[in-house]
């Protein structure tokens, strides 16, 4: 009975404790680099938005529906690669490719999803003046 507690096995452990904690240790690596590049997701965006809210080409409200956007935006992007790149176990400069390669994917797709579509007037070109000019 002595070497069944030694060997690191316990009945509140169970076999695959080892496995169970690498996984707990990667989704908390990724929901804790998540939530920094929501913050500084949300910080990058501030900072575009503040100069257009000051010279009124921009509500307060449409402001602060841009930041939440970017910031949740960059947050699950940065947590998606810190997932697969702390998945996968690269180690190194291959590790930070991979975290960057699916952050980057991940943010492309949230932007295509989350961008509002252009009324078809908006993409028309404009048409031609019908006035021609004098010589």
């Amino acid at each position: 009975m002595s070497n069944y507690y030694q060997s690191g096995i316990t009945p509140q452990s169970g076999i695959g404790s080892g496995l169970s904690q690498t996984t707990s240790l990667v989704s908390r690596s990724a929901v804790n680099l998540g939530g920094f590049g929501a913050l500084i997701g949300g910080a990058a965006a501030a900072a575009q938005v503040i100069p257009r809210v000051k010279s009124d080409e921009m509500t307060s409200g449409e402001a602060t529906r841009v930041v939440l956007k970017e910031a949740a935006g960059t947050g699950l992007a940065t947590a998606a690669g810190a997932a697969v790149a702390g998945a996968v176990g690269l180690g190194g400069m291959l590790s930070v490719l991979a975290m960057v390669g699916v952050a980057t994917g991940a943010k492309y797709l949230w932007n295509s999803a989350m961008d509002d579509p252009q009324p078809a007037e908006a993409k028309a070109k404009p048409a031609a003046s019908k006035t021609k000019a004098k010589k």
